[in-house]
């Protein structure tokens, strides 16, 4: 392996990576979807006699969680932020993008064909355990963790996806500049 391939895969991962990073965060601002946790840490005052939908809460909690060191201002901003999951996204962008990456990489030689499959599997399978473990802790919603996962599996097949139209282009190119 080339210095050059080595480059090539690490700016294409740095990017996809922070493309990734940038439309999550992006989303989380805009969306603003609550997280299951809120009447917990909010403790909102209750108004019986309001049959419509409330917009605007008025949180009675005023000591930080024991054991958390997060400011109340910024654990109220983060209640806002579950979808969609930060940790999902980037997990599975990472696994995909490892995946393809080991298939890519591996020799075709029936020994490593094994080891590759292997290999592949355990990225894939730590990918959706970091999936799974952010509804286990009540900060997301099973939707939340699942848009996570699709915009991370996007992103990463279509950074793929360029870098190999980018190769094979570029490799075109070459060919008919030297004959």
């Amino acid at each position: 392996m080339t210095v050059l391939k080595i480059y090539q895969a690490t700016f294409a991962f740095a990017l996809g990576y922070s493309l990734n990073l940038l439309l999550t965060i992006v989303a989380k601002s805009t969306v603003g979807r609550l997280r299951p946790h809120f009447l917990d840490l909010c403790k909102p005052l209750a108004n019986a006699t309001v049959l419509d939908y409330v917009t605007k809460f008025n949180c009675t909690r005023t000591v930080s969680i024991v054991g958390e060191k997060i400011p109340l201002e910024k654990l109220f901003v983060d209640m806002r932020k579950s979808f969609p999951s930060g940790h999902s996204s980037v997990a599975m962008f990472n696994a995909v993008y490892l995946t393809v990456y080991i298939g890519t990489r591996m020799p075709s030689k029936r020994i490593f064909l094994g080891l590759g499959y292997l290999l592949q599997s355990i990225v894939l399978a730590s990918g959706i355990f970091v999936c799974c473990s952010r509804m286990m802790d009540y900060k997301h919603h099973w939707s939340d963790v699942l848009a996570g996962s699709l915009l991370g599996t996007l992103v990463a097949f279509f950074i793929v996806s360029s870098s190999i139209l980018i190769l094979i282009f570029s490799h075109i190119s070459l060919q008919n500049v030297t004959t």
